[in-house]
């Protein structure tokens, strides 16, 4: 019958249960409470528990095991150690290619305020700017109610107008040594493209559509209306949300 010892399972000789019981109970204690004891001040204990209650053949079969284990994982540990950072611009060749978007965001973190950032900064503003329709549930109804308004707008001229904004808010994000998840980074895009469209939407169609009755507003405060608007989830979400916006 095999027997559970840490990570393993071991195949011991034929010896008295009671004996055998004993052993695996010594040996399941010293697993959990030297745990944090360095492996060379454990050998000595534990080569003479398995010798003692299991015979030496399967101490040194166990001690095989565990000694190819431990070598394997310091190869592993020492590997990653010294594998070389990517360098700004690999991250930005990977961005564009739909790669490595959470290292580069980290990389911003650390090194914002390097020249090579910029670069990085800028590919990740492509990234997230191009996806925003598919991954940015508030700016897809925003764009909804503007083709729903029939308020025509450039939307493609407005994304490439927006990635500089993007790549700047990132840069100095990290230059305030503000973390930015995946998440944050796709709102920051979204509300700048909900910025950029906000000067070509017709007013008085999008708040009629919306059933709001609004005197016009100034383009300051249409595009703080825009913008603030990708906060919802619904289109009713977005009369008020704009609503609130125009009413401060």
């Amino acid at each position: 019958m095999s027997v559970p010892v840490g990570p393993w399972r071991l195949s011991p000789p034929p010896k008295s249960k009671r004996k055998l019981k004993a052993g695996y109970r010594l040996q399941g204690s010293l697993c959990r409470v030297c745990l944090g004891v360095p492996m060379a001040r454990l050998e000595p204990l534990r080569a003479a528990t398995l010798t003692y209650f299991t015979g030496e053949i399967h101490a040194a079969r166990t001690a095989r095991v565990l000694g190819s284990v431990r070598d394997e994982y310091g190869r592993k540990i020492h590997d990653s150690a010294h594998q070389p950072r990517r360098t700004a611009r690999q991250l930005a060749r990977a961005v564009d290619g739909g790669r490595r978007v959470g290292a580069a965001l980290r990389h911003l973190d650390g090194h914002g305020s390097e020249p090579e950032a910029l670069a990085v900064a800028e590919a990740l503003a492509r990234f997230l700017v191009a996806r925003c329709d598919s991954r940015h549930a508030g700016r897809r109804i925003v764009r909804q109610v503007i083709v729903d308004s029939e308020a025509g707008a450039p939307w493609e001229k407005c994304a490439r107008r927006a990635v500089p904004l993007v790549a700047e808010d990132l840069i100095s994000r990290a230059s305030d040594h503000e973390r930015t998840p995946l998440s944050r980074a796709q709102h920051i895009a979204a509300r700048r493209r909900a910025e950029q469209i906000a000067v070509h939407v017709d007013q008085t169609a999008l708040l009629a559509d919306l059933g709001l009755i609004r005197p016009r507003a100034s383009p300051e405060r249409w595009r703080v209306a825009m913008t603030s608007a990708v906060e919802a989830r619904s289109r009713e979400q977005v009369a008020r949300a704009v609503d609130r916006s125009l009413s401060d």
